[in-house]
Parts: C-alpha cells; sequence; structure tokens
C-alpha cells in the first residue's frame, strides 16, 4: 500500500529547502539584533520559528501590528526543526525562538544558555484535536502501541517530541520502550517504508493522519491523548545573556506573544491559514488540520513531566529544574 501525499513533494521539498538556509519572511522590516533601540526608538530583535501550527501566533501579531505598536521590529527566518534553531539563539544571532519543549531541555541540560520565556502550543486534549498519530497498515495485527514492541517503527524526530510520545505510549500500553526500533525517516521515506513492510508502524501528525487513513492506514494510538492530553507542548525561548542585558524588549515580546496566543486560540481557522501556506499544503489537506489551542502561562507540572523523560531515556547530561528552565526577572 502506497500512500499519495496531498501535496506531500512539495511539502518535502519546502522543508528540504528550509534545511539548506533560512527562509526570511519579510511581514516585518528586518534588520540585525539591537541591543538599544534604533534611531526612532524601535528595537529589531530576530526570531525563528518552524513550519507548524504552534509558530503562527508570531504571524498573527505581526499582521495585526502589535510588535510595532509595542516599539519591536520583528525579523522572522523559518528553519526546518530545533537543531538548526539552537545555534543562532546560543550565539545571539537571533533572540526568540520557538520549538517543543523536549529539545529545549536538552539543549539546557547540555550547558547552552537558553532559557524558556512564554508557552506556546498544547497537545490535543480529545481526539477532535489530536494532531499526532500512531499508524499501521490496515491488515496489521496491531491494535496498540505496545503490539509495536519487538518491531521497526519509522520516526520523524529522535530524542524529540516524537520519540517521547512512541515511548511513553508504548509504556502506557504496558509494553517495554527500549523494545521499540526506532528509525529516523522522513515522512515520504517512512510511507515507503511502510508500505515495503520494512518498518511496522510510524508516528505521524495531521494532515498526514488523515491522508494515511483514507489510504486504510490504521490508527492504533493517538499518543498525547494516551500520556499527555492537554499538556504543554511548545515554548518560546531565548539566550541568558540577552534576557539580562535587555529584559525590557523581552518583557514586551512575551506580552505580545501571549496576546497573540490569547487571539489564535480564540481564531484557529487563522492559525490554519498560516500552517497551510508555510506548508504549502492545498485546502483539503487543510481541512484536516486539527485546531490548536495556546497557553498563555507556564504549567509546571508538564514541564516537570517533560524534564522527567528526558532525564528517564537519557537524553540529558544534567537535568535542569522547572527554575532552571524558566526566565524570571
Amino acid at each position: 500500500m502506497t500512500i499519495k501525499f496531498m501535496q506531500g513533494e512539495r511539502i518535502r521539498r519546502a522543508l528540504a529547502a528550509a534545511a539548506g538556509a533560512a527562509l526570511v519572511t519579510t511581514l516585518a522590516a528586518c534588520g540585525g539584533a539591537s541591543d538599544e533601540p534604533g534611531a526612532e526608538g524601535v528595537e529589531e530583535i530576530s526570531v525563528t520559528v518552524q513550519p507548524a501550527s504552534f509558530s503562527a501566533p508570531v504571524f498573527l501579531a505581526i499582521q495585526k501590528g502589535w510588535f510595532e505598536e509595542a516599539g519591536l521590529s520583528v525579523e522572522v527566518k523559518t528553519l526546518p526543526n530545533a537543531g538548526a534553531q539552537m545555534p543562532l539563539i546560543a550565539s545571539g544571532d537571533a533572540q526568540f525562538a520557538v520549538a517543543a519543549i523536549v529539545p529545549i531541555v536538552v539543549a539546557a541540560s547540555q550547558g547552552l544558555p537558553v532559557k524558556m520565556v512564554a508557552p506556546a502550543s498544547l497537545y490535543g486534549s480529545s481526539q477532535e484535536t489530536a494532531a499526532v498519530a500512531i499508524i499501521v497498515p490496515g491488515d496489521s495485527d496491531a491494535d496498540s502501541a505496545a503490539d509495536l514492541e519487538g518491531e521497526n517503527v519509522a520516526v520523524i524526530g529522535l530524542k524529540a517530541a516524537p520519540e517521547q510520545l512512541l515511548r511513553n505510549a508504548v509504556e502506557e500500553d504496558g509494553g517495554d520502550p527500549d523494545g521499540v526500533k526506532m528509525v529516523q525517516m522522513d515522512y515520504p521515506t517512512g510511507f515507503s517504508a511502510l508500505a515495503k513492510g520494512d518498518v511496522a508502524g510510524m508516528i505521524i501528525t495531521e494532515p498526514f493522519v488523515a491522508q494515511a487513513e483514507a489510504q486504510g492506514y490504521k490508527v492504533i494510538s493517538y499518543p498525547e491523548l494516551d500520556t499527555s492530553p492537554g499538556g504543554l507542548f511548545a515554548a518560546w525561548f531565548s539566550n541568558a545573556k540577552f534576557l539580562s542585558e535587555s529584559p525590557d524588549a523581552a518583557r514586551r515580546f512575551i506580552e505580545i506573544i501571549n496576546r497573540a496566543n490569547e487571539y489564535a486560540t480564540q481564531n484557529p481557522d487563522e492559525v490554519n491559514d498560516i500552517v497551510a501556506e508555510q506548508m504549502k499544503i492545498d485546502d483539503q489537506a487543510k481541512a484536516a488540520l486539527p485546531d490548536t489551542t495556546f497557553a498563555t502561562e507556564f504549567d509546571e507540572g508538564s514541564l516537570s513531566a517533560t524534564v522527567g523523560d528526558v532525564e528517564k531515556f537519557g537524553w540529558a547530561r544534567g537535568t535542569p529544574s522547572v527554575d532552571d528552565l524558566v526566565w524570571t526577572e
């Protein structure tokens, strides 16, 4: 069985291009970072995002003119993953970034000077809002994540949120996550391997879940619902040095992001319009995107659970506390 991607090749090419070079978004005035306001009292900051729903609020804030009102000129660079973002934040070439919680915790544990400054998106709390699923071929005997023990499973990101969710889902269902061989593959490669029988399952996100089901694949788990329903998935983070030197700019940025998060939760169609534009998907695929909920304050319990997972899985060199991770003045 071979899944036919709706605009999938275009998505693959777009992400591959992003991996080679930053895609600079010209929705706001561009310019290098500055610790002091510009000639007209405007502070220039650079932010980096990923082509994902958790990035949408910053584009909404730019469209609404909220950063401009706060005296901030924002340059946005879209990169494929947190691994590409971290060097920019660590070096100070970008002041803010948004990513899933796991790579932020891992980076902090390795001594990188990163601090979370504002929450971003939450995991879904119902099947209608779930964005992640574990799929198997329609004729597979597997009915739960634990049934994948002893099998090869395609995962788009290792030591990242996809592996975290898969491991927790297997354990929640009574299996041993160490017994699952996780193989890193992008979606086109993963679906090809699944069709050939080289992997027994795959963890994917929308809109690919809906497409996979339409092609006869079977969902055996919505791991976020089993392990982290409504928990914090992503957050904005910055460089500790920048935060200590420019706390006023940081406060203004955080205030606008929280305002944008609240607006985004109330206007999910606008969020999905931005995601569809970033991913270059058509209206049919866009219709499969779930509504995303955004937080306006950190959930300490959710953060602690992720820190615990990173430690349990052996991904951390040292274990940062929630207090270590979150910036406070």
